[in-house]
């Protein structure tokens, strides 16, 4: 058997028993294999729990299934991490799949930096049958410095305070420090960028290090909270544009966490700029007086000529 790594993968599921399979088999065909797969299920009505079983009962590696009832991904994420029984917890969401290497890069990047909270990878995803490797956005990654491991790049953003949005890399090429994420866990009150907050604040107890590499090929499923299916209609997609941006400015508050806007103006700066942008998806649906509550508190922003044309689309209805 393959030399075993003391790492417990942590995969999240909910009726998803077609594809389950798919990222179960990806942490399995690992060249340098976990120790331990948990299976979290917050709530499937499907055939998720007897596929589990039935993927316990075939598995040369250890595997648990635990049901979490519905309460939702990031209770389920902590209630993995609480359960993993190594020190590492590798994440997987259940509609996406691992590189082969993927444990094997990161281990490798582990044993020279033992003392990070968190490691990454690049991901990539398919487009027309054809697998691209996504952008890494140039503003977001400057809290991050290059540096090299056997002439391969890879980039590391030192311990420090939150003051400032940062690049967090996917949670599907992510393992974490248990310590650290035990004392720094996923924020249940977050539905939507939960794994943003998650990565912004475990950075302020440890290194974040991300590897240039594609770690993990991902894809949205047909629909979700966070995303809509080309067969919404126009009214539920812009429901979850109306969800999104809200959730963004919970996430901009809770960075915040008080603190004025001397102390992390960029932070303040992202809020100002997500109220403009929940106004102007609560009009998109035809809400007047709750556009125009959101968009009188993006005026503590930077003013532009965008929020004369919003104000114009409040006064006028659409």
């Amino acid at each position: 058997m393959k030399n075993i790594l003391p790492i417990t993968a942590v995969i999240n599921t909910f009726n998803r028993q077609d594809i389950l399979v798919n990222a179960y088999n990806s942490v399995v065909n690992q060249t340098s294999p976990v120790q331990e797969i948990l299976i979290i299920d917050d709530g499937s009505t499907d055939d998720t729990e007897a596929l589990s079983k039935n993927l316990i009962d075939n598995s040369q590696i250890k595997t648990v299934y635990i049901k979490n009832h519905s309460k939702g991904i990031s209770s389920s994420r902590n209630t993995g991490i609480k359960n993993a029984s190594y020190e590492h917890v590798a994440l997987l969401d259940d509609d996406d799949v691992w590189c082969n290497d993927h444990i094997e890069k990161l281990r490798n990047i582990q044993e020279k930096h033992p003392d990070a909270a968190l490691y990454g990878g690049r991901t990539a995803r398919y487009v027309n049958n054809t697998i691209n490797k996504d952008d890494l956005p140039e503003k977001l990654i400057q809290s991050y410095k290059i540096f090299d491991i056997n002439s391969e790049k890879k980039f590391i953003r030192i311990q420090q305070k939150l003051i400032s949005p940062f690049f967090t890399p996917h949670l599907s090429t992510c393992m974490v420090n248990k310590k650290a994420a035990l004392k720094s866990p996923f924020d249940e009150d977050l539905k939507l960028r939960q794994d943003i907050s998650f990565v912004w604040h475990i950075g302020q107890l440890g290194s974040i290090i991300l590897d240039n590499d594609v770690h993990a090929i991902v894809g949205q499923y047909t629909s979700s909270l966070a995303s809509s299916h080309e067969s919404s209609s126009q009214s539920e997609k812009k429901a979850i544009n109306s969800r999104r941006s809200c959730y963004g400015i919970l996430l901009a508050e809770k960075a915040i966490n008080k603190r004025s806007a001397k102390e992390c103006p960029d932070l303040h700066n992202m809020l100002f700029s997500s109220y403009f942008t929940h106004a102007y998806n609560l009009i998109q649906e035809g809400k007047r007086s709750e556009s125009f509550k959101y968009f009188t508190k993006s005026l503590r922003g930077k003013f532009s000529l965008n929020h004369l044309k919003l104000l114009t689309h409040i006064i006028i209805g659409r």
